[in-house]
């Protein structure tokens, strides 16, 4: 069962506050906006059944206006309280920037065989003239002319 576990952004606050402290704020938050995702609050972190990033982001703006917590949060460019990670309950982590970066992978396989293919105006040579600018001569042309000595009669 995937499970959404967040925990502090602080590391110092994070290794000394017990979050089961504030156990009865944090779960009437979640209970109040977003029923039935079994909510636990655990020594370093809480946890919920799958949320939407809606849900996410609303948990975390209420959770970060009682200021007991807010006390707890980081401020870098936007304030952040926790830190929330997608779980298996064989405890791995699925860290999303892995998988942006398998799908960034996929997607430059992806350009770079549609750059293979030749088509279109791709598909063509560029000869440079000596002004700077360049012809296009179609490749399925016969190598006639090879040279402008041969051409000029």
């Amino acid at each position: 069962m995937t499970r959404r576990v967040c925990k502090l952004t602080d590391k110092e606050k994070r290794a000394k506050v017990d979050l089961r402290d504030y156990k009865d704020t944090i779960l009437d938050v979640i209970n109040e906006i977003a029923p039935n995702k079994n909510p636990k609050v655990e020594e370093g972190y809480f946890s919920t059944d799958k949320l939407t990033q809606s849900e996410s982001v609303r948990i975390g703006l209420a959770l970060s206006a009682i200021p007991e917590l807010s006390a707890l949060g980081t401020t870098i460019t936007t304030f952040r309280l926790f830190d929330g990670r997608i779980v298996e309950d064989n405890k791995t982590v699925t860290n999303k920037a892995t998988s942006q970066v398998t799908t960034k992978d996929k997607q430059s396989k992806a350009v770079k065989n549609k750059e293979e293919k030749q088509h279109g105006r791709y598909h063509r040579k560029k000869i440079l003239n000596g002004s700077g600018g360049s012809t296009t001569i179609p490749t399925s042309q016969s190598k006639e002319n090879q040279s402008i000595r041969e051409a000029v009669p």
